[in-house]
């Protein structure tokens, strides 16, 4: 089924993606792994028990953002 095949796809592979054992420490980690694709990793204030990170393609921006007329945000819990 197609669900046995992503987790088994998703658990193989997942040393190459998961970093640190912290998910947020892990974003970060990929990110900056990934800079040549030109990220921007955006600092942001967090409170206390609340963890966020953001961040912005720097290529797209600069190709799209005089026609841009829609920033995205996506949170999560747990």
């Amino acid at each position: 089924m197609q669900k046995q095949v992503y987790t088994y796809w998703a658990h193989i592979h997942e040393a190459t993606w998961r970093l640190d054992n912290d998910q947020v420490k892990s974003a970060i980690k990929l990110l900056e792994h990934v800079n040549d694709i030109n990220i921007k990793i955006i600092p942001v204030h967090t409170e206390a028990g609340i963890s966020s990170i953001a961040f912005g393609f720097k290529n797209i921006l600069a190709d799209y953002g005089e026609e841009l007329h829609e920033i995205a945000m996506d949170s999560t819990c747990k």
